[in-house]
């Protein structure tokens, strides 16, 4: 088994795997204490190694290689959090999402779904996650290309949440996630509007249905581009939110530009902020290079 970072862009560091398992690592980078193993070095009490692997389900022949762990996060009390996308022989090829939650030690949580898995439908309902996190109340939420679901902590899907634990989000895919002191969900990705992509911010109740008094239903959609799209959010202490991402406006193959949005408590457009709401850095030409940038500087 191999690993690969795919992107950096967020605190929880995504994983790919090659096959049909999902690999884990804690790297050591606390400060001085005798006797330790180097700074870099990985954790020798985690895991074997400090690597742990998990064979989920056998895999779908040749596409071995599109199984991978997505997204990560830790709990509060230090249990590990993977989402995953794996492809199944199961009366053909299909493809389904899954969760998986490790002890601190690298050994399955046994307490969660089934043996340490939770796994879902196949693809695109609603899709295998881009991000997780983990909600103050302990619920784990999961956001991918074509929607939104939740799990309780024992890994069941939340049936008070959306519709059996699940929630469309349309053509609006989302890369992050922000928690209100009120209960209420922030999502932000990639929206559309006015034919092209752009920034997109989502607001809902804690049951999961849209804050209709957020945007439009729910829905604040900004600063439409040939690309443009948001990886980072947080919410400042005033509760304006201010995201992170990229945009183009010079053609589908123009210059991508890292950066800044900010948005009312409403939805709308922050105008004392840059220009219209919008600031621009400068100039790459790689749109996940912007996103990766722009993740430090929102956090």
């Amino acid at each position: 088994m191999t690993i690969k970072i795919l992107n950096g862009r967020r605190r929880e560091s995504r994983l790919r795997v090659i096959g049909v398992a999902v690999l884990v690592m804690i790297i050591v980078c606390s400060g001085p204490r005798p006797t330790r193993a180097a700074d870099g070095d990985l954790d020798q009490s985690f895991g074997k190694g400090g690597i742990v692997t998990t064979d989920l389900e056998p895999a779908a022949g040749p596409d071995d290689k599109e199984n991978e762990g997505r997204a990560i996060a830790v709990q509060a009390d230090g249990k590990i959090v993977v989402g995953a996308q794996i492809h199944l022989n199961v009366n053909g090829k299909i493809m389904v999402s899954a969760v998986i939650r490790y002890n601190s030690d690298g050994s399955l949580d046994t307490t969660f779904g089934s043996g340490g898995e939770a796994m879902t439908g196949g693809y695109p309902q609603p899709g295998p996650p881009d991000v997780i996190a983990i909600q103050p109340d302990g619920k784990i939420i999961t956001g991918s290309l074509a929607g939104l679901m939740r799990f309780t902590a024992d890994g069941s899907l939340d049936t008070g949440f959306g519709s059996g634990g699940t929630v469309s989000t349309g053509k609006t895919s989302v890369y992050e996630f922000a928690f209100l002191p009120d209960g209420k969900i922030m999502a932000a990705g990639v929206g559309e509007a006015d034919g092209g992509p752009n920034f997109a911010v989502l607001r809902l109740n804690s049951d999961g249905s849209p804050d209709a008094t957020f945007g439009v239903g729910g829905q604040a959609t900004a600063f439409s581009r040939h690309f443009a799209g948001i990886s980072a959010m947080a919410i400042q202490p005033d509760g304006k939110i201010i995201a992170g991402g990229a945009s183009s406006s010079g053609g589908p193959y123009g210059p991508v530009s890292a950066s800044l949005a900010r948005f009312n408590t409403d939805g709308t457009p922050d105008t004392a902020f840059g220009s219209s709401g919008l600031v621009t850095t400068t100039q790459l030409r790689i749109g996940f290079s912007a996103m990766t940038l722009l993740d430090s500087a929102v956090r």
